[in-house]
């Protein structure tokens, strides 16, 4: 009796303090009130040798001496068995390093990641204004292919209204017409790319290589859609001089 005692003591003084009020509270919260509390720990540490050789454990983010690896391993596989059992209001236990924790070391540590979180929210601004100069740069490549539409429409009016359409007007139109349709259809999907990239870009906190490499092969595609616009409204105008003509 007198060793299982201890035996209890010991497990009750190795567990963090907020380990036991987290876990005293859950059970209170999730315990009818006509059922007795049961004695049976949910979690049993195994007996650790009195060896000090103090290592450094993190719980919650924060650092955290333990007497020894033994005794910090019990935090941990208590912290885990707890955490299923009682769901995320347990503070979670990891191991840091061997020997006591340094506070310079760890303030080190939080200096180092904070500069590293500036940089990276420097590189998502750097993402965010290229992605919003691309959207504009498409939104006017948009209005001149809307453009070189209405003018093929005003050019079929024309046609029409001159009483007779030649061979050769109809089948240059038909292809500017289908040559559109492809132009459309091009911008469409490097509009979903752009979001695509876009949208990977804000899931991951930063915009990797291979996105950057994608953004400029969508704006080297602009510029060679931009091109293609521009052939298609020289082709108007020949097939207008051809009605012209006729």
């Amino acid at each position: 009796m007198r060793a299982y005692s201890c035996l209890v003591i010991l497990a009750v003084v190795s567990l963090p303090a907020q380990l036991l009020v987290s876990a005293e509270s859950s059970e209170a919260d999730n315990m009818p009130a006509a059922q007795p509390a049961t004695s049976t720990p949910i979690c049993e540490e195994t007996v650790c040798p009195r060896l000090y050789m103090p290592v450094c454990g993190l719980v919650d983010g924060e650092p955290m001496t333990a007497p020894s690896r033994c005794v910090l391993n019990n935090k941990i596989r208590c912290s885990a068995i707890l955490q299923r059992t009682l769901g995320n209001k347990i503070p979670t236990v990891s191991f840091l390093h061997s020997g006591p924790c340094s506070p310079k070391a760890y303030k080190s540590i939080r200096m180092r990641q904070s500069r590293d979180m500036d940089l990276e929210n420097i590189e998502d601004d750097a993402g965010k204004e290229e992605i919003d100069a691309t959207q504009a740069d498409l939104v006017d490549k948009e209005a001149l292919a809307d453009d070189a539409e209405a003018d093929m429409d005003a050019g079929n009016e024309e046609i029409v209204a001159g009483g007779e359409e030649s061979d050769a007007a109809k089948k240059e139109i038909d292809a500017t017409q289908a040559d559109l349709v492809d132009k459309e259809a091009l911008a469409d999907d490097a509009e979903a790319d752009m979001d695509a990239g876009n949208e990977e870009i804000v899931a991951g906190g930063e915009e990797s290589d291979a996105a950057k490499k994608e953004i400029d092969a969508t704006q080297a595609d602009l510029v060679d859609k931009e091109a293609l616009a521009d052939d298609a409204e020289g082709d108007i105008d020949h097939a207008k001089e051809l009605n012209d003509e006729e």
